[in-house]
């Protein structure tokens, strides 16, 4: 029993529309992060950072996906890397993605469908005197 490998680990599951959101909320004018495709099993998103020409060289990470934590029709994506192909940076693309893995939990507002982070919506709440928060400032 000495050889015997314990652990016990957090995983981070989110759900596909979770998913799209931070990758539209991390990308920018050239970091750029999409969900490229989900299948039964797998969900993958595409990182690009074009060059100074412009020229791409995509990355995609891939993610496992988990049935039935939620309902049939609600895959979980865990955030765990499983696998980066193209990897364009000698075996350290998984770094490209840490902002993905790492990233703040959002929540989508029932009223407007904006995403936001815990700390975004309650700088949102109104206080007292029908003024929110961010008016105090």
């Amino acid at each position: 029993m000495s050889n015997m490998i314990q652990f016990d680990h957090r995983l981070r599951a989110v759900s596909v529309p979770n998913l799209e959101a931070m990758c539209e909320r991390v990308s920018g004018m050239c970091h750029r992060y999409t969900l490229d495709g989900i299948t039964k099993t797998r969900a993958y998103v595409e990182y690009s950072n074009p060059d100074e020409w412009g020229h791409e060289a995509p990355m995609t990470a891939v993610f496992p996906v988990i049935h039935g934590l939620y309902g049939k029709d609600c895959p979980a994506v865990v955030l765990s890397i499983m696998n980066v192909q193209k990897d364009n940076q000698h075996g350290e693309g998984w770094q490209s993605f840490g902002c993905i893995v790492d990233g703040p939990e959002l929540w989508r507002a029932p009223g407007d469908g904006v995403w936001a982070t815990r700390e975004e919506i309650e700088a949102q709440k109104p206080i007292f005197s029908g003024r929110t928060s961010r008016d105090s400032i």
